[in-house]
């Protein structure tokens, strides 16, 4: 009898145009998934000026990707990351790690970035990453001359250590596409696992999904790519 009643309201609810109304009735509630499309080992880090990525072999073609004219990026096993914000941000802080005791991961193991909606047709991906870094001694503990260095950075006192945030943003291209135009480099001791997340509602196409393999098109990179040693992901 109670399949019956149900079916009779479907009918009158289709009958009169609002089946649409019956659906809204469902439970459509979604939930929020944060999934790791995929990894990789940093073992680099760069400075690069007036760089600029065009198609094809022989660099005479159109810039295909704008980036700053100088920032920083980092070595991949299988891609090249250009930092597009913040990179001077980033740089003084991998400086600034030569001279004071510095934590900014807080997993041992990984670092976690976080992955930018859909692929440009361009680039492989773009990632998003706060980097939050504090002093691995409390405040207290440190000398005047590091506060000095800290402060001017704009860090401030978090829970009696000094502390500061700033978010980077960048793109990924895949090594396979640069070749030999990008300079080659000496593999450090250590290296750093990476992963990479997207988050998507979970009744929804993922538009986060990453095939690195969708965009393979040759690129050429031309200007200044310099190496520098690489304290930024030590300060774990």
């Amino acid at each position: 009898m109670l399949v019956l009643r149900a079916i009779i309201v479907m009918m009158v609810f289709s009958l009169t145009g609002c089946t649409y109304y019956l659906w809204s009735l469902s439970d459509t509630r979604s939930t929020t998934v944060r999934e790791m499309n995929f990894s990789d080992r940093i073992s680099g880090m760069f400075e690069y000026k007036n760089v600029h990525l065009t198609e094809g072999d022989n660099g005479t073609g159109r810039d295909i990707i704008r980036l700053p004219d100088e920032g920083v990026g980092f070595v991949g096993d299988d891609n090249i990351y250009f930092v597009t914000v913040n990179g001077n941000e980033l740089l003084a802080l991998n400086d600034l790690m030569k001279k004071v005791p510095l934590r900014m991961n807080n997993d041992d193991k990984f670092i976690d970035m976080n992955l930018k909606g859909y692929y440009s047709k361009n680039t492989n991906a773009e990632f998003q990453k706060t980097v939050s870094v504090r002093t691995r001694k409390p405040l207290a503990t440190l000398t005047q001359s590091q506060k000095k260095a800290l402060e001017d950075k704009r860090f401030s006192s978090v829970e009696g250590y000094l502390q500061r945030s700033v978010t980077v943003e960048g793109i990924i291209i895949n090594r396979m596409r640069l070749g030999s135009s990008f300079p080659q480099t000496t593999s450090l001791d250590e290296s750093y696992q990476v992963r990479f997340y997207s988050s998507y509602r979970y009744d929804k196409f993922d538009s986060g999904s990453v095939a690195l393999k969708l965009a393979l098109t040759p690129v050429t990179l031309i200007g200044d790519v310099v190496f520098i040693p690489l304290y930024l992901l030590t300060a774990k």
